[in-house]
């Protein structure tokens, strides 16, 4: 379940995918990546990139010693970043970009020339900063503004003229379209010129570069229509004027931009009724396809990401409307889809059981609760997909909203269930005595089936042990017991570190609930 997804490649060509977690409570924000295990090949299923860090934008790129770097937009807006410590493997620990925090909106990335990455942000305050290493591979500048204080922005991209120098886009706030562009490869800046005519406006931005060296820039146009300008000449500061791409009935709200092996641009676009589409350049530089659907009519997608395998096959990567991750792949370079693939993973379904009287602050905290199970699975590669909330009024539930006994807690399970394949969690005001939750190891699918059928989760008015115990007790109905390690989430007392190993996921993922 994700909501923004970019894709980096590997120095040996394995591409790989990272993602920011979403649910539909939205109570996710979790990084998350997915490789191929050989070049061209398959994937690995998803996984948490070292837990836990929550995002809301996302970008990557790579080192010029070939390490993927991911930068994100964390939850309290801060910019940071996580790099592989070796080419195509092992992952740093998340560290702040920059020896000062600072925070933004939106983030792009580019590489010079000479191999340093620079990273872009729409700050708090709308305007645009850039931070850079300070040498190829290693060290980062301090953050400074790009223009001035009256450069502000909506949308920003990033782009490289054939000479190397790096090209930035912004939307400013009056939706028109302006770029600054390097006065040299690695070195400084022009200052901000608008890009058209007062009329050009836009709020979306996706760059890449022709065959023959010059740029070529999309935007969704603010009445949703496609439009394009390029470069009328490699590295020039002269550009076509603005033309639409198809016919007035081809509209968008999401762009990505792709490359044929054979040099031809291929422009990928959600249209405003959801439906995935693309264009493609006829020829190397030339002029442009029209609109076809990419896969069928019922593939709806919320974001898109673009990438080329090293056989040089397109591989398009969408988030769907229900925030699963599909993909298209070429069929061979330069031609033919395969039809819409779900990209693998594992997920289980909760039932959020309310019992008694529940305040607002009794419901954050079942929903806190869900959101580090969440978290916690992820590690393993399972998600917790649909969360559904019921509750049992104070009149019906009885003496069941305050538990005195492992008993009762398992005749609560009996006598109430969700008619559904997911798993029943109740929460109840107090369990008496040092139990806070129970649980079968290994519980049935059949929720009417004798015993205990579902999990019991005591309200502690503390998030993080409410949680622990949702994920602890949830976890001994997927299959594992007790395992006494105090990092380990299935150690037999809380608060522990929350920590699944692989063999603990597997058995999970092999449970009846688990699709």
């Amino acid at each position: 379940m994700m909501r923004e997804l970019t894709i980096g490649q590997n120095l040996d060509g394995r591409l790989e995918i990272f993602a920011i977690g979403w649910n539909d409570l939205n109570i996710d924000g979790c990084i998350y990546h997915n490789w191929q295990t050989t070049a061209n090949g398959g994937w690995s299923g998803w996984n948490q990139l070292r837990r836990v860090r929550r995002g809301k934008k996302i970008a990557t790129g790579r080192n010029q010693d070939g390490r993927l770097e991911v930068f994100i937009i964390g939850e309290d807006n801060v910019v940071r970043h996580i790099w592989q410590t070796a080419a195509n493997n092992g992952w740093s620990s998340w560290a702040q970009l920059g020896p000062s925090a600072t925070s933004g909106k939106d983030i792009a990335v580019g590489r010079n020339q000479d191999g340093r990455l620079e990273v872009f942000v729409i700050g708090m305050d709308d305007t645009i900063f850039h931070i850079w290493q300070t040498a190829a591979n290693n060290g980062w500048s301090s953050w400074a503004r790009l223009g001035a204080s009256t450069d502000t922005a909506k949308k920003l991209a990033v782009g490289r003229n054939q000479n190397g120098s790096l090209h930035v886009y912004r939307i400013g706030m009056d939706d028109g379209i302006y770029h600054i562009w390097q006065t040299a490869p690695s070195n400084g800046w022009n200052t901000w010129s608008r890009l058209g005519s007062t009329s050009d406006r836009g709020k979306f931005l996706v760059t890449g570069l022709n065959q023959n060296g010059r740029q070529e820039l999309f935007t969704i146009g603010t009445d949703n229509g496609i439009y394009r300008t390029r470069q009328t000449t490699a590295n020039g500061g002269s550009w076509s004027s603005w033309s639409r791409l198809g016919s007035t009935s081809n509209l968008a709200k999401y762009l990505a931009l792709g490359q044929n092996l054979d040099g031809r641009l291929e422009l990928f676009t959600i249209g405003t009724d959801d439906t995935i589409y693309h264009f493609w350049q006829t020829a190397p530089n030339g002029v442009w396809s029209s609109q076809s659907l990419l896969g069928t009519a019922s593939n709806k997608a919320k974001r898109l990401a673009v990438a080329r395998h090293q056989n040089g096959r397109i591989e398009v990567c969408t988030v769907g409307t229900n925030n699963r991750v599909y993909h298209f792949t070429q069929t061979a370079a330069n031609n033919g889809w395969t039809g819409e693939q779900a990209m693998p993973a594992k997920y289980v379904n909760m039932n959020i059981i309310a019992v008694g009287n529940f305040s607002a602050a009794n419901w954050d905290e079942a929903r806190l609760g869900t959101r580090r199970t969440r978290e916690i699975y992820g590690q393993v590669g399972l998600f917790v997909d649909q969360i559904n909330e019921y509750f049992i009024s104070a009149a019906d539930a009885g003496g069941y909203a305050n538990i005195d006994s492992d008993g009762e807690a398992e005749s609560l399970t009996d006598d109430w269930t969700v008619d559904n394949h997911a798993l029943d969690v109740f929460f109840v005001q107090t369990y008496a005595g040092s139990t806070i939750g129970l649980s079968r190891v290994d519980g049935p699918c059949d929720k009417d089936a004798k015993g205990m059928d579902g999990s019991v989760v005591a309200i502690e008015s503390s998030p993080e042990i409410t949680g622990l115990v949702t994920a602890h007790e949830a976890c001994h109905y997927l299959g594992p017991g007790h395992k006494n390690d105090g990092t380990n989430l299935m150690n037999p007392s809380v608060p522990n570190d929350g920590n699944l190993t692989e063999s603990q996921g597997n058995d999970m993922k092999n449970h009846c609930f688990v699709s």
